[in-house]
């Protein structure tokens, strides 16, 4: 009967240690389901673990927000039918520094996918599209 009771015991404590991880505990931007060890990420992130900022934009707005060195902010924005051009600008409030920016049609850009960029040396970058097809463009600023 012991030996019973001590396989039930450390069977339970196994279960237990593996349903509530998740990856990088969701970052602190999100929920983890401890039974499925999968983060659900709060509306503005995204990725495994939360890590990854993504902004929904409108039309004709600004953001503000900030980028460290070494890694990525993306921003998503739905054209509709004929939508013509879009522009994506990136204006440093201190003129310091260098960010590059990445445009891609349908999925986040990356440093080698992406359909139009602006990796000069600046602290501002513009990237226009010309003629750009309906649907979903994600802008990523790499900082």
């Amino acid at each position: 009967k012991n030996m019973l009771k001590l396989f039930f015991l450390l069977t339970l404590i196994a279960t237990v240690v593996y349903a509530t991880t998740c990856p990088n505990d969701c970052s602190g931007q999100g929920t983890c389901n401890t039974a499925s060890g999968v983060c659900s990420c709060r509306n503005d992130r995204t990725g495994a673990d939360c890590s990854i900022y993504q902004h929904i934009m409108e039309r004709d707005t600004w953001v503000e927000g900030n980028v460290d060195i070494w890694s990525w902010r993306f921003y998503q924005f739905n054209t509709g039918f004929g939508a013509g051009g879009v522009r994506w600008e990136v204006e440093s409030l201190d003129d310091e520094g260098d960010c590059d920016l990445y445009v891609r049609f349908g999925d986040r850009p990356d440093r080698l996918n992406w359909d139009a960029k602006d990796t000069d040396v600046s602290a501002d970058a513009v990237v226009d599209v010309h003629d750009s097809q309906a649907g979903t463009w994600y802008a990523g600023v790499f900082g």
